[in-house]
């Protein structure tokens, strides 16, 4: 999969540039580097030629929306018993929307489907070019974008949800994966490396080039049966366990 640089501004590739010699300055002075995994870590090395023995892992864990105290509120565009698949992503080309809603069309039309798909996020650049593209293929009524949700209602697609869908071509690791398998929620996701470390089994994984696959991974998703709740519960074990043991290791080494 190539790469590329990504900016707050995609016609700023000067500030890209200032960025890249600002981290390359800091890398240089710094004591040792912190990356959230394995595939961090060699991306690391790979384009700023960090040596390997000053980088430390550190997995990344889920935000406070899994927190108890957080309280589910259903977003005033889910109606009663409605099924629907969901994104939730600023809406920036790398995040690869298009893909997801063309793959999305294929399935509507090929599985007579009713349920709806999300998009929810800021604008950063494409929303009104995904409306049109909606428009023009006429899901309208089947795929609803909306602005930036309070953790109240993203926690309440993460409980109530088929199956969140992460087409993104940016990594090597993210968190809502980790937040939806948290919280008893199917993911499917790009085909990543760091995502296969940081999910293992417990995804859907697909090529984000490849609508067709992107078609089959939501099929998969919709059919396949949620997630078990003491496989789940492991999982959180197993990612907290290696969080503390591999932080401890990190503070241990700079003392």
């Amino acid at each position: 999969m190539p790469y590329f640089p990504t900016t707050g501004s995609l016609q700023d590739f000067n500030s890209y540039i200032n960025k890249r010699h600002t981290y390359e300055y800091i890398y240089l002075k710094s004591e040792f580097v912190v990356c959230e995994s394995n595939a961090g870590k060699n991306e690391l090395m790979n384009f700023f030629g960090i040596s390997e023995n000053k980088i430390h892992i550190v997995p990344m864990i889920p935000s406070q929306v899994i927190k108890e105290e957080i309280k589910p509120k259903k977003p005033n565009f889910i109606k009663d018993n409605e099924e629907f698949i969901f994104y939730n992503s600023r809406f920036v080309p790398y995040k690869n929307h298009v893909s997801l809603i063309r793959a999305f069309k294929l399935y509507i039309e090929e599985f007579n489907s009713d349920i709806k798909l999300f998009l929810c996020g800021s604008d950063e650049g494409t929303k009104n070019h995904l409306l049109r593209l909606i428009n023009e293929l006429e899901l309208e009524n089947k795929i609803i974008i909306t602005n930036f949700i309070s953790i109240e209602e993203l926690k309440y697609l993460y409980l109530n949800a088929l199956g969140l869908v992460m087409p993104t071509f940016l990594g090597p690791t993210n968190m809502p994966p980790i937040e939806a398998l948290t919280l008893g929620c199917k993911v499917a996701i790009s085909d990543l490396d760091g995502h296969r470390e940081q999910l293992g089994n417990n995804a859907i994984y697909f090529n984000p080039y490849d609508i067709q696959e992107i078609k089959t991974a939501i099929y998969k998703l919709i059919k396949s049966e949620p997630p078990i709740l003491h496989s789940i519960n492991r999982l959180n074990t197993e990612i907290f366990k290696k969080l503390f043991d591999q932080t401890f290791c990190v503070v241990n080494n700079w003392k």
